[in-house]
């Protein structure tokens, strides 16, 4: 686990949107102001654009950071097939 509580604050925050349709986020390290995540897409039959792509969750991502953990500039995103 990375050491950073504001950082583990906003992927607890993202993992609980992606969670419910069976998706995966992960903080794997931070580098300076880069914070490396990664990420599964979830499904859901029902409401395809419910579940987010990996350009969107990573844009989520990054605007969730710039407010709750500003030392966190940039997000690089691992994806991961379901």
């Amino acid at each position: 686990m990375v050491r950073d509580a504001l950082a583990n604050f906003v992927i607890n925050e993202a993992r609980g949107m992606v969670s419910s349709e069976g998706g995966e986020v992960e903080l794997t390290r931070i580098e300076g102001s880069t914070a490396y995540v990664r990420y599964k897409k979830g499904h859901n039959s029902r409401c395809i654009e419910c579940v987010l792509s990996p350009a969107d969750f990573r844009h989520f991502l990054t605007e969730l950071f710039s407010r709750k953990a500003p030392h966190i500039k940039q997000v690089e995103l691992e994806v991961l097939e379901p």
